[in-house]
């Protein structure tokens, strides 16, 4: 028999998909595994036993199977040492403050419940969970959903939050409220007041009011009108906020014409025609015969000369012909062309997206504008007035295309990036120039569509989870193209990349220093992806919970992963707010000081639950969980943690072969040794073969093997919840 040794020396490319199998011929195939299991990649190429998971909270919700998601977890950031975690389920928050000392555990501290907001929805409902969207900026919290007025979740002590609906800046002078407006009737209809103060009837040139509108504010010219009241599609009765009036965009709008009487007016869009009448105000003399007391009362039109301008008789003959009258206000009943609906009504719907972008606040998505941009004024949240467009000025966009797109997502990152139903875009950022209403556009990109699962930015990029949900993407702008790309992450990991409803990015757990990605999925499991661009290594692992459980929602606030799982307790499931712990070996593991020899685990367990005991970071058994648990045996132990154990498992790819007359794939050869690179490990089995220690053991250990395979491989694994970490592998070969 032949026999040659080949090192496995590093798992960087974690676990790959069945089919990639055959790809013997990569370097992928010599730095990957079949299985990677409860272990996260270390940066130096090996791999470390995940981290188990403490139980936090035990929020009074119950299980509904009718749902895969029955929760949201939310990081709530407000300095270094005021943290939070926020967990949102049906009509319902939960609100957590985490510590920075990692010995003492997160404290529940509110819970708050909703009621209807001010368009009628019941804020956070189970049957749009996965939708609602959030963007935080200091103490504040926004929350949006198309069918949900935005919501403020705001701090207003260490350990108090209010919920309330969004308030937009008003102003009392002019008696103006700054939220968005938008045209949304087709752009040749036209509304006429009756009367230009007070409450009067508004009349549209064609059917257009519904009873729906009832109570929502439009925007003519500069005034606000209040409806109060629906008559017939195009009729319905307002209050005005100020009198009908506007200023000329144009200034010096007033020319007059040596020997004539006329004066030409530029109005853009005026809409009138002639015998209209209509008031001047403000307007300063032209020339020396047509002065403002002929100017500043009431005309009506003469003559229409186009679209944007019109006459009237001033009543003197000018001596000269110029332009003139300074600032002007035109005080008139329309026709008004230029009105426009409050952008956020429960006729129109609400904002998808929101999130804060150089100084702005931005929504995204309505019902009425699914593909509609709201950027605030700059440095002024609540402010969406759009005025005369100049820099600081808000603004408002459209994703442009063929078709229809619905925004979902809205990331800040290098740009502005857009993320809606088929198609990626963003908003440019410029070198040394904020973005104002002269230069932002959008820009499309890559024509995938994003689900219903929050991007995350990574090593550079965001990852998004496309509308199939059955790969993850990374947009990342590239220099050479000056434009975005979207690569598949999952290529050689499809299987694991499947059903994914949660994710989130986490930094440095298990002190590895290595950001990665935590993805939850439809078959009920966590999966990580693990970026190191400057190294060109990316791979993939996951994560099984201990006991019968159900992964629902991962979050990570500075560094340390929580979870929402429901644990099968009892008769039933059980949710339980977690975090995953280094000093945690078990999952859904509590603490207990056995000093006493009795311990009482009802608190966090049903009664006659089998759960394993770790002690001083050794497995001793299992015990039966009640009011009075006999643990008399380790009394002498500061801590024991009771849980459900967990085990950490690696299956490595099938050896294979490069001989000089060709590969071995397919043919029968056997591994008979295996030489393990061992760090701080206590027990380990390859394939069958078991070495306890009993202690945290470092070094190279040999195990001596038998059997002939078409695909030898070795699964390496453990018996009991303990440390683990396997930095690499050499294999004894026979053929």
């Amino acid at each position: 028999m032949r026999k040659i040794d080949v090192p496995l020396t590093s798992f960087a490319f974690g676990e790959i998909s069945r089919s990639a199998i055959g790809r013997t011929d990569t370097a992928v195939y010599t730095a990957s595994a079949q299985e990677l299991k409860n272990v996260v990649l270390l940066p130096e190429g090996g791999v470390l036993r995940r981290h188990g998971s403490q139980i936090i909270h035990q929020p009074s919700i119950t299980y509904d199977s009718s749902y895969s998601k029955q929760t949201r977890c939310i990081p709530f950031i407000f300095s270094n040492d005021e943290r939070y975690l926020i967990v949102m389920s049906d009509a319902r928050l939960d609100i957590y403050r985490v510590y920075a000392n990692d010995a003492l555990t997160p404290a529940h501290i509110q819970t708050i419940t909703t009621q209807s907001d001010t368009g009628g929805a019941v804020p956070f409902s189970k049957y749009y969970i996965q939708e609602y969207n959030y963007a935080q900026t200091g103490d504040v919290m926004i929350f949006c959903h198309r069918q949900m007025y935005p919501r403020e979740l705001v701090r207003t002590s260490i350990n108090t939050f209010s919920l309330q609906s969004l308030t937009f800046d008003t102003s009392g002078a002019l008696n103006r409220n700054y939220c968005p407006f938008s045209r949304l009737a087709r752009p040749d209809i036209y509304v006429i007041a009756s009367s230009t103060t007070g409450n009067t009837p508004l009349y549209s040139s064609e059917n257009y009011f519904t009873p729906s509108m009832v109570g929502y504010l439009l925007l003519i010219g500069e005034t606000e009108a209040l409806i109060t009241s629906y008559v017939s599609p195009t009729r319905v009765n307002v209050t005005l906020s100020r009198e009908l009036s506007f200023t000329l965009q144009v200034l010096n709008p007033l020319r007059a014409t040596e020997g004539s009487a006329l004066v030409e007016v530029t109005y853009i869009g005026h809409g009138f025609k002639p015998n209209d009448t209509f008031i001047l105000r403000g307007a300063s003399t032209i020339g020396d015969t047509i002065t403002g007391a002929y100017l500043n009362t009431a005309h009506a039109v003469y003559d229409v000369l186009d679209e944007n301008t019109f006459t009237f008789n001033s009543g003197v003959t000018a001596t000269s012909s110029e332009d003139g009258g300074g600032t002007v206000e035109l005080i008139s009943g329309g026709p008004f062309y230029n009105w426009y609906e409050q952008s956020f009504t429960g006729r129109t719907g609400y904002p998808s997206a929101v999130t804060f972008h150089e100084g702005r606040l931005v929504f995204g998505g309505t019902i009425a504008e699914p593909d509609g941009l709201f950027f605030s004024k700059s440095g002024n949240y609540y402010n969406f007035d759009t005025g005369d467009a100049l820099d600081g000025e808000a603004i408002q966009l459209t994703c442009g295309g063929s078709e229809v797109h619905d925004i979902r997502y809205l990331v800040s990152n290098r740009d502005l990036q857009v993320f809606t139903s088929n198609a990626e875009f963003y908003v440019p950022a410029y070198v040394n120039q904020p973005l104002t209403p002269s230069n932002a556009v959008v820009k499309e990109q890559t024509p995938f569509g994003a689900a219903w699962v929050r991007p995350a930015s990574l090593d550079g990029g965001t990852i998004f989870v496309p509308e199939a949900r059955r790969a993850v993407r990374e947009y990342i702008f590239t220099d050479t193209q000056n434009a975005y790309s979207a690569p598949n992450l999952a290529t050689i990991a499809r299987d694991l990349a499947s059903g994914i409803h949660g994710l989130t990015v986490v930094n440095g757990l298990n002190n590895t220093g290595e950001p990665f990605a935590v993805f939850t999925t439809d078959e009920n499991r966590a999966v990580l992806f693990t970026s190191n661009r400057s190294e060109k290594r990316a791979g993939w692992c996951q994560w099984e919970l201990g006991g019968t459980a159900i992964w629902d929602d991962v979050a990570h606030v500075d560094g340390t992963l929580y979870a929402t799982i429901w644990f099968h307790s009892g008769t039933s499931y059980v949710p339980h707010v977690v975090r995953f712990r280094a000093v945690c070996q078990l999952d859904r593991a509590a603490f207990f000081t056995p000093s006493s020899g009795i311990i009482d685990t009802r608190d966090f367990f049903a009664n006659g639950e089998t759960l394993g005991v770790v002690a001083e970071g050794l497995y001793v058994g299992t015990i039966t969980a009640g009011a009075s648990v006999d643990v008399s045996g380790l009394t002498n132990a500061s801590v024991v943690q009771v849980g459900h154990p967990y085990y950490a498992s690696v299956t490595t790819n099938p050896i294979d072969l490069m001989l000089p007359t060709g590969p071995m794939t397919g043919e029968y050869r056997g591994i008979y040794r295996a030489i393990l690179d061992l760090n701080l490990t206590t027990h380990v089995t390859v394939n069958g073969r078991v070495k306890d220690w009993g202690v945290a053991t470092s070094g190279k250990y040999e195990f001596h093997l038998l059997g002939y395979d078409r695909d030898p491989d070795l699964t390496i694994t453990q018996t009991k919840p303990e440390a683990f970490q396997l930095n690499a592998v050499t294999m004894g070969v026979g053929f």
